[in-house]
């Protein structure tokens, strides 16, 4: 178990510790370690050029330098003085032929006033809504409206963000201007401190206003993650900072009073625009998204028709394509033209190749970068770049999300992944991480992540995590959560919120591993720190209870992990709400909590209730719901109705098939579970045959000793039991014993389980003394590392009695052993 100390060391301390801590682990990967030493380096010499005596750490730049928006005379503008609202992210209309301005009128949005409002009240107001529904220009308006004196602060790119912090924060009134606020997310100082702090000055002297996609509004809500989805750790980060703002959503469509405005102006983009207010948005329809998106789908489908003029060709529409998929795939930053003529080669190819006769390159490039209809072009011009840098595109945000709107996207290919990580900066990978992770690409996402992690960067430590962890290889995530919180803690200006954050998901993974000895210090530590700092009814306070209950539970104190399950899941409730995925969580560990006892009713009972409300919440078809059918169908057999069972586990397995890619633990897990009650329903062959397939998927994805490959051998050996086939099960179990023990990331569980159906195939083989005898000892283990309360020693007690012929349930004898319960 690591000893944690404080941060606070001085400089040169710092450097022997990292040293240290290199020298230990540089065994698991020199290269990656190197890379590490380099980073940390770098910082240190930053902190040492900014010691007394050194240059000043802010010198005087060059206007633009640090990649802020200025005025002509490199001054940050006042906001009376903005008359470029493109410049903040406006999408511009077409010029009307009797002239005029790059954006029409302003059509005050029936939302205008709750936005201004907002703003005069709120120190942090974010605009959500659909791509090209008017949120930038809404944002605008209002702050010309409310803030005319304060000074802009705009980062045109990730980069600039530490340096918009610090001139928000030197600024006497300012406005940080958030534009697009995914694109700053994968920033270090992009944290709910960072956000605090500036809010924290006296009133009125930072204001902060974002605009957020509504698509990448909901990839940071709690049922993306929550252990199914990638990315859990950055999506739980920027939700403590989106919870510091005051959020309106803004429709796509416009109502009926915002279309009479449009259609009564005297502009005629506005009033042609509102005639097609019954199909598009009035702000979609003046960006030309719907056109452009039809333009590039016309070039697609007309590959092989001689290209006219002003039409877009074969090149051009594979040119487009893969800038879509690569801002489909995560990556946000304008692709260099290199890389995109490299990515669209593959795209060209599907569409015909040669044989469609594509345009020359120039005349491609041309078309796709050119605006159409007086507003956007396909391809936009990367913000921000320097004159040493190359040409750089991205897609037209309509168009993604044009795209994963449709009834049947096109998936991203996996060439287009590979460019992208070899391409990316080690930053940039975090973004093309989560989106691998999410559509079950799991090799890439661990690729990105690791690149990631190659410069030291703590939040890639936590995904590469997070990846390793719920793709079954539970010892290799703590590796990765133990070197990331050894080095957290002696980076300088490291956060402890951070540290904590990492030991958390530590003391995680430890408990899933079946380690809650090891976890239970370090999670009851971090419990009393973060409630000490944070208060009590925090979230991350609320959490951190919620993992030492299900500690206390692998340990043995099955009554007070309940208690204390309960008493969390009341505290979120009447704090954070029922909607909230704390509450989701502490109310899940109340029916843990409680079929660990033994208490399979009422354990299904709650189970039930919980899956009603998020059913009620999240509507019918949800990842979230995953463990809750998985969990119903353990209960369902535990309380004598396999068919019931077998029936949640079709579900479970539905929508594993719906939200996870096979390689991921949903995935094996809930197959098992379907295997075992499809045996216990009356169908045994059934279900050997589910559980051969499932073994041969995993030995041939994983190899014959991964954790999932062993809990399918051990599904397996169950329903051969239950056929009567009592040697062969147990020769099984014995290899089972032999191989998991090899393994360090095997569960206690799982090798108490398997001796104990040893023991229940000798007695069935006529080897009744000894038979008894090796379960008492199973069980005496049990009872000594998860108490004489917990369910799998209970279980197997009433097992022994039944085979001793002492006073118990007969029926237990013949009964499958119970079913993990996997960690939420």
């Amino acid at each position: 178990m690591r000893r944690y100390t404080a941060s606070s060391w001085p400089v040169l301390v710092g450097v022997a510790l990292v040293m240290a801590i290199v020298s230990t682990v540089a065994g698991r990967d020199p290269s990656f370690w190197a890379s590490v030493v380099a980073a940390v380096a770098g910082t240190i010499a930053g902190m040492l050029a900014e010691s007394p005596g050194a240059a000043p750490s802010e010198p005087a730049a060059r206007p633009g330098a640090d990649d802020l928006y200025r005025d002509d005379a490199g001054r940050l503008p006042v906001v009376r003085e903005l008359a470029d609202a493109v410049a903040l992210g406006v999408h511009p209309a077409a010029v009307p032929r009797a002239g005029g301005g790059q954006v029409p009128p302003f059509v005050r949005r029936d939302l205008s006033g709750t936005i201004e409002r907002a703003i005069g009240e709120s120190g942090f107001v974010l605009i959500v809504g659909d791509s090209t529904a008017g949120k930038s220009r809404a944002a605008y308006e209002a702050v010309h409206a409310c803030l005319p004196g304060h000074r802009l602060v705009y980062p045109l790119n990730r980069a600039a963000f530490p340096a918009a912090v610090r001139a928000a924060g030197r600024e006497r009134c300012a406005l940080l201007w958030l534009d697009d606020l995914e694109r700053y997310v994968d920033a270090d100082e992009f944290t709910a401190q960072t956000f605090r702090v500036l809010l924290s000055r006296r009133r009125g002297a930072v204001r902060i206003v974002a605009t957020l996609r509504a698509r990448e509004r909901a990839a940071f809500s709690p049922q993306c993650d929550n252990a199914v989805q990638g990315g859990a750790e950055i999506r739980r980060k920027v939700r403590e900072v989106l919870a510091l703002a005051h959020e309106v959503h803004l429709p796509r469509r416009w109502s009926a009073e915002e279309v009479r405005q449009a259609a009564e102006s005297r502009d005629e983009r506005l009033s042609t625009a509102s005639a097609h207010a019954g199909r598009f948005g009035v702000a979609e329809y003046l960006a030309s998204g719907p056109r452009l998106y039809q333009d590039w789908q016309d070039a697609l489908s007309g590959s092989g028709v001689p290209v006219r003029p002003g039409v877009g060709g074969p090149r051009a529409a594979a040119l487009v394509a893969a800038a879509v998929d690569a801002r489909r795939a995560g990556y946000h930053a304008p692709l260099p033209l290199p890389v995109l003529r490299r990515l669209h080669e593959h795209y060209l190819a599907t569409i015909g190749g040669p044989s469609v006769r594509p345009e020359p390159w120039e005349r491609a490039l041309e078309w796709a970068t050119e605006p159409l209809y007086g507003t956007s072009s396909l391809l936009m011009p990367g913000d921000g770049a320097q004159e040493d840098e190359q040409e750089a595109y991205l897609a037209f945000d309509y168009l993604p999300d044009a795209v994963d709107a449709g009834t049947h996207p096109s998936p991203i290919p996996r060439g287009t992944w590979d460019i992208l990580v070899e391409h990316g900066e080690p930053r940039d990978c975090l973004g093309i991480g989560r989106s691998a992770f999410d559509r079950g690409l799991y090799e890439v996402a661990e690729a990105a992540f690791r690149k990631g992690w190659t410069v030291a960067n703590l939040d890639a430590a936590a995904e590469l995590a997070n990846c390793l962890g719920w793709t079954g290889r539970h010892r290799a995530a703590l590796d990765v959560l133990e070197a990331a919180a050894d080095l957290a803690e002696v980076l300088p200006g490291a956060d402890p919120d951070r540290l904590r954050s990492l030991e958390l998901d530590m003391a995680f993974w430890m408990a899933v591993n079946g380690d809650g000895v090891g976890a239970l210090p370090l999670v009851r530590r971090l419990t009393e720190e973060i409630a000490a700092l944070r208060g009590e009814h925090d979230p991350q306070a609320l959490f951190a209870r919620v993992g030492l209950s299900r500690c206390l539970g692998l340990t043995g104190r099955g009554q007070d992990a309940l208690l204390l399950a309960r008493d969390t899941a009341a505290t979120a409730r009447s704090v954070l709400g029922e909607a909230h995925e704390v509450t989701a969580s502490a109310v899940f560990e109340v029916a843990v909590a409680t079929a660990r006892l033994g208490d399979f009713a009422g354990a299904l009972e709650l189970w039930r209730a919980a899956l009603d409300e998020r059913i009620r919440l999240d509507g019918p078809d949800s990842q979230w719901h995953i463990d809750y059918y998985w969990a119903i169908a353990d209960m369902l057999g535990e309380c004598g109705d396999p068919h019931a069972a077998k029936a949640a586990a079709e579900r479970a397995v539905e929508l594993a098939g719906r939200y996870v890619a096979p390689g991921h633990t949903r995935h094996w897990s809930t197959q098992c579970c379907l295997a075992r009650w499809t045996a216990l329903a009356g169908d045994p062959e059934a279900g050997l045959g589910l559980a051969d397939g499932l073994l041969t998927e995993a030995t041939r994805m994983h190899g014959f000793r991964h954790p999932e490959t062993l809990q399918c051998r051990h599904v397996r050996a169950q329903i051969m039991y239950e056929l009567g086939r009592f040697l062969q099960a147990c020769l099984e179990w014995e290899r089972l014993i032999e191989d998991a023990r090899a393994v360090a990331a095997a569960e206690a569980e799982l090798l108490l389980d398997c001796r104990a159906e040893v023991a229940r195939c000798m007695y069935r083989l006529g080897a009744h003394t000894q038979a008894v005898a090796r379960l008492r000892a199973v069980i005496v283990d049990y009872a000594l590392i998860f108490g004489p309360q917990n369910r799998g020693t209970a279980s197997w007690t009433r097992k022994l009695a039944a085979l001793s012929g002492e006073p118990g349930d007969a029926s237990a004898a013949t009964a499958s052993p119970p079913a993990r319960l996997d960690h939420r």
